[in-house]
């Protein structure tokens, strides 16, 4: 799917976490959102901010946790941060960390953002903002967001977070003890923002044991790992790369592909709609595409061809090419074709 309005799927590690330990099997409330629990553990899994509003929606209802986003951060590390909590971990200060977040962050988290401004009263206001666009969740997604913030700073720093406040846009719930024990802060709603306000000198405490060496390796990774995602249709991609992989064994059958990518054959099939393809436009893809570079080459015979593109032999490759293109592969080597796009 598009990194527009996703979360890294193993970034969500935590909400699991925090259901188990509340004795709630997750199992009801990902297959409520049409999820697998091996998806969390899929490195480049990504889950739309609708599937996200079903969890916290289905967990809601089942655990009757009105405060579920802010329980659910404070089970967050940088152990559920992916590259970037390996990056964090090789910061000088947190204020570092906070630029490597900004820089990196859509990686966990696209649409999701936060922002520092500095007072010369010696506070420093550090901004989230989000574009999730579920009303009735919102403020659990928010709250965990902060939450999980004071969580990582907190255990990465080794420092307790004291915030001079912590500023809400939604209104209060009827109890707001939670928010009060997990942020030690006057807690404030309603207000044009949702911010957390420290000290402008927290963001200068040292982090343990710094490595700018590993930090640069880290973050050319992550550069990498950035690039890759930003694509227009990075799924589809994945999903390419998997087919042609598979070859010259056997075209693989969607089942496996599911399997590969650790989703249920529903969900595999949603996720490439959302691409605007299917997972029989891309086979015919992939084949054309292989298909047109072995025959440009003389000195490789369409038996030969046939088995490299995973054909049981060279009768069904000719049909399903004649299909694909209107066209032998014997008329297409011999220059009788049309565009193989």
């Amino acid at each position: 799917m598009s990194i527009s309005q996703t979360i890294l799927a193993s970034h969500l590690k935590p909400f699991l976490l925090y259901l188990r330990d509340q004795e709630t099997n997750p199992s009801a409330i990902l297959s409520s959102a049409d999820l697998d629990p091996h998806q969390f553990n899929c490195p480049k899994q990504r889950l739309s901010h609708q599937k996200i509003h079903e969890m916290f929606k289905a967990a809601m209802a089942i655990t009757g946790d009105g405060h579920l986003g802010l329980h659910i951060g404070e089970y967050y590390s940088v152990d559920s941060m992916n590259v970037i909590g390996q990056i964090v971990m090789n910061c000088r200060t947190a204020r570092e960390v906070h630029e490597k977040i900004v820089r990196y962050g859509d990686i966990l988290r696209n649409g999701d953002g936060s922002i520092i401004t500095e007072t010369d009263t010696g506070l420093a206001v550090i901004e989230y903002t989000t574009d999730y666009p579920h009303a009735s969740t919102l403020a659990q997604v928010v709250e965990c967001m902060i939450s999980a913030w004071i969580s990582v700073m907190t255990k990465l720093t080794g420092a307790p977070i004291r915030p001079v406040e912590i500023c809400f846009r939604h209104q209060a719930p009827e109890d707001i003890r939670e928010h009060e024990r997990i942020f030690s802060a006057p807690v404030r709603f309603g207000q044009t923002w949702n911010a957390a306000v420290i000290e402008s000198a927290y963001l200068d405490i040292p982090i343990p044991y710094p490595n700018p060496e590993l930090l640069e390796i880290l973050e050319a990774y992550a550069g990498k790992v950035l690039t890759r995602i930003r694509d227009d249709k990075p799924f589809t991609k994945e999903t390419s790369r998997f087919i042609t992989s598979s070859l010259p064994s056997a075209i693989p059958k969607i089942e496996a592909a599911a399997t590969h990518f650790y989703m249920s054959l529903r969900s595999f099939q949603r996720a490439l709609e959302k691409e605007e393809t299917t997972y029989r436009k891309l086979v015919d893809q992939v084949i054309r595409s292989l298909a047109a570079s072995y025959l440009s080459r003389e000195s490789v015979s369409i038996g030969e061809i046939a088995f490299l593109l995973g054909f049981s032999d060279v009768s069904t490759f000719h049909r399903s090419f004649k299909r694909m293109t209107g066209h032998t592969p014997a008329q297409y080597r011999t220059g009788n074709r049309t565009p193989m796009a």
